[in-house]
């Protein structure tokens, strides 16, 4: 007999199971838009930056960014006035970042024109490994005088390893012609950034939305639809969703971190002011054991007891 029947036959399950894949890969669909129905207003929902650290360039810039709103953007009109020769030319998304194919990287009268000082080209990782040299803007005469990166991506594990580095060199161009990080508007902001690649339309825009969702704290969805307002033909397959979806869940990570450490902070700060006493000083050991703090199970294991899957049949 075998064992299989041997199990079935002495054993019972304890609980309900199956021998399906525990974890499946379910694609990511972009939600419809939310705006609003008198004036096509689109409706987002922003989070305070609260980094502190330099991972993505200076927290000064990038919280002044954040102070500003989004420009309204009137989704349901631009909708509608979208052409399909428009998908041929780029667009400007804010007034320092712009989303288009190939062909507004390789024309020197549009990066002119625009006062583009920054052009990335996002890349497949897996056809730049066989091809370093595809798609690469330092190779563009257009390009010639200005600063210029690539961002190669396939897949989530891509955008994790990869993201951190790209974003900051965009802050940090940012921040080098930018007079003064104390902002009024989002024309203050020194600098215009070019994000490109073959199309346009389905790859460059994972880091115009990356740095959406890392200024203003959005969801994924809602940068997506922010960029659809402007670029109607973007459509992103499953994959790229599920990049950004993984970004979204990382800097919602961060900045909740960063949260708790900044609120920790400024209650520590506040003690030493009302003790009166000019320097912040540590938690000791001491402290700690003098806490109201505990933990306790009440010697009671049951509660961590776990179950087990099956029982004898007996």
């Amino acid at each position: 007999m075998s064992s299989a029947n041997n199990t079935r036959m002495n054993y019972t399950a304890n609980q309900p199971y199956n021998q399906d894949i525990a974890y499946q890969s379910h694609t990511s669909i972009l939600e419809p838009a939310e705006y609003n129905s008198d004036d096509g207003a689109l409706q987002v929902t922003y989070r305070p930056f609260q980094l502190n650290s330099i991972t993505y360039g200076n927290p000064a810039l990038l919280r002044a960014m954040a102070a500003i709103p989004l420009p309204p953007t009137a989704y349901a009109g631009n909708k509608y006035a979208w052409k399909y020769d428009s998908r041929h030319e780029a667009q400007a998304i804010l007034p320092f970042l712009y989303l288009g194919p190939t062909s507004a990287a390789r024309d020197a009268s549009y990066i002119t024109r625009n006062a583009i000082s920054m052009v990335i080209a996002v890349r497949s990782a897996q056809s730049a490994r066989t091809q370093p040299k595809l798609l690469d803007p330092s190779r563009f005469p257009a390009c010639a005088n200005l600063q210029t990166a690539t961002f190669d991506v396939d897949s989530p594990f891509d955008v994790m390893q990869r993201i951190k580095p790209i974003l900051k060199a965009m802050t940090d161009h940012l921040e080098a012609r930018t007079a003064n990080t104390t902002l009024s508007s989002l024309q203050d902001v020194g600098g215009k950034i070019l994000i490109f690649c073959e199309s346009g339309n389905d790859r460059s825009p994972v880091l115009v939305a990356a740095y959406l969702m890392l200024i203003y704290g959005i969801t994924w969805h809602q940068s997506l639809n922010f960029i659809h307002a402007y670029r109607f033909s973007v459509s992103l397959g499953g994959n790229m969703n599920e990049m950004l979806k993984t970004l979204e869940g990382m800097l919602r990570a961060e900045a909740d971190t960063a949260a708790v450490f900044n609120g920790i902070q400024s209650q520590h700060d506040a003690q030493n002011e009302g003790s009166g006493s000019g320097r912040a000083s540590k938690r000791t050991i001491d402290d700690a054991y003098d806490s109201d703090e505990t933990m306790t199970d009440d010697n009671d294991v049951s509660i961590r007891r776990g179950i087990a899957p099956f029982v004898d049949a007996t």
